[in-house]
C-alpha cells in the first residue's frame, strides 16, 4: 500500500470551505486538502441551502483525487 501525503488548512473564519476547497482543486491540489474553518460567513448546502455557521462549531469540506488516493 503506497502512502499518500495530504495536507489539512485551518481557519477561524472563511466565506465557504466548500469554495476554498473547490479553489484548490482549481490550482491543482492534490491527492487530498482538508480545509476546516472555526466559522462560516456564506455557508450553505445542498440545493444552495445556506445555514448559520456561527464560531464553536466544525465545518469542514474535504478535496479527494480518487485516483491518486487508490494508486
Amino acid at each position: 500500500m503506497s502512502q499518500t501525503h495530504g495536507r489539512i488548512e485551518r481557519h477561524a473564519s472563511l466565506p465557504s470551505t466548500s469554495d476554498r476547497a473547490i479553489a484548490l482543486a482549481e490550482a491543482g491540489e492534490g491527492p487530498w486538502c482538508a480545509v476546516l474553518a472555526e466559522a462560516q460567513t456564506a455557508g450553505r448546502g445542498r440545493h444552495g441551502r445556506r445555514w448559520q455557521s456561527p464560531p464553536g462549531n466544525l465545518y469542514l469540506s474535504v478535496l479527494l483525487d480518487a485516483q491518486a488516493v487508490a494508486a
